[in-house]
């Protein structure tokens, strides 16, 4: 456990400046000291490195130098917890976390099948089935063309922030995205109103809340426009995913879609804070107070409900160097 505070890092900060700031004022809700820094390729060059205590500049995420490079500013500025904002270097985080263990840090990902599951879009629908949950089909270029259906979404199985992820119309579209997309996997496209949902699990693998948010409005794959939203329904199955998923300590961001008849497809699953994750902080679901009160006292006080129709506009604003 940390008794002495949380010394902070946040990975590929770059505009991140609202989580950073959730952890700064959670940190002074819960009576705990806290520093705030953030580690990215441009440094102190970023909206987050702006508002970190401390900013450093790292090689990209896929250097051979990386992983080095994270755990020497771990070392040196006793860094005690340390948490991604992207998918990008979760997998290889997840396989190290024993070395950052060893250094003194604890890493905020889940466990690493979990990590894997949430990381491939094919073990992702795999998972999904398995626990009975609904999730677009998978087709082959040769089944889909074949198909009935007129419209497809394709993107490639280890995308991230929505890149690369295109609806095609017809068999042309069709064609063209699947030969151009690296990795494509073509699915089954689900008509209805875009949800995410976090998630908190505890060490134990107690799941914790569940906040369902609409995504009203969508800029370069995060919600610019959102609402939390009570739906029981949306909540028990989430519950049931995160159950059989186990990723022990941890914040999941689901995806997913409900149709016009109600019922509720499974899109993805990413294994870190979302975009949107503030508006759930906002509504009364603290995950990065409950993160340092499991972490310094082995238990969350996560409350018992949160506020619905909470809407959030997100918008750019300016930091002066």
């Amino acid at each position: 456990m940390l008794k002495d505070g949380f010394n902070i890092l946040f990975t590929s900060c770059g505009r991140r400046v609202s989580l950073l700031n959730s952890f700064r004022q959670a940190a002074e809700k819960g009576g705990f000291k806290a520093a705030i820094n953030g580690a990215d390729m441009r440094g102190q060059e970023c909206a987050a490195g702006q508002q970190s205590d401390k900013a450093f500049k790292v090689s990209p995420v896929y250097a051979d130098s990386y992983l080095d490079e994270l755990l020497e500013i771990v070392r040196a500025e006793n860094i005690n917890l340390l948490v991604p904002t992207i998918d990008l270097d979760l997998i290889l985080l997840a396989e190290n976390r024993a070395i950052f263990k060893n250094a003194g840090c604890t890493v905020f990902v889940p466990n690493l099948p979990a990590v894997q599951i949430a990381r491939d879009k094919r073990k992702t629908l795999a998972f999904l089935e398995s626990a009975g949950l609904k999730c677009p089909k998978i087709y082959t270029l040769k089944q889909a063309l074949a198909s009935e259906a007129k419209e497809f979404f394709l993107k490639p199985w280890d995308g991230s922030a929505s890149t690369n992820t295109v609806l095609a119309s017809g068999s042309d579209e069709l064609e063209f995205y699947a030969n151009k997309i690296p990795k494509s996997i073509i699915q089954q496209f689900i008509s209805g109103q875009e949800y995410t949902c976090d998630i908190f699990t505890s060490k134990d693998n107690e799941v914790k809340c569940v906040v369902p948010r609409k995504r009203i409005a969508v800029r370069a794959g995060e919600v610019s426009i959102g609402e939390t939203e009570y739906d029981e329904d949306m909540i028990s199955q989430c519950q049931l995913l995160a159950e059989m998923l186990r990723p022990g300590l941890s914040v999941l961001t689901v995806q997913l879609i409900k149709t016009s008849a109600g019922e509720l497809y499974f899109i993805e699953i990413n294994a870190r804070f979302g975009g949107g994750a503030p508006l759930t902080f906002k509504a009364g679901a603290d995950f990065p107070l409950w993160i340092m009160q499991e972490l310094s006292q082995g238990i969350s006080q996560a409350p018992e409900s949160f506020q619905a129709g909470l809407k959030m506009y997100r918008y750019d604003s300016e930091i002066w160097g």
